[in-house]
């Protein structure tokens, strides 16, 4: 049986997961509501079915690369810790001056 406090702390992490899955869904269905309109604006091409295939592309290639680096990067921060993590992500970077 778990206390209050620990059940408690479940169910925040359980609104964080949720609320985080929402916000990516919500992403990627603003991004093909828009396609159209994207693939208009970053893919003038001759053929709109063209602008549009490219656009869904990206969208496409955004779909299947978010897992892999959530894979990746997960494992690189779970190695060096997330404390670190942030702090370089914090620190200037040498290409922004």
């Amino acid at each position: 049986m778990l206390t209050r406090e620990q059940r408690r702390s479940k169910i925040k992490s359980v609104v964080r997961v949720a609320s985080g899955n929402f916000l990516e869904m919500y992403d990627f269905m603003v991004f093909g509501y828009f396609s159209a309109a994207i693939g208009r604006a970053y893919f003038p091409a001759t053929s709109e079915f063209a602008s549009l295939m490219l656009s869904m592309a990206t969208f496409a290639v955004g779909f299947m690369v978010r897992p892999l680096g959530a894979i990746f990067l997960g494992a690189y921060i779970d190695h060096i810790g997330r404390r670190v993590d942030t702090v370089h992500r914090d620190l200037p970077h040498p290409v922004d001056g």
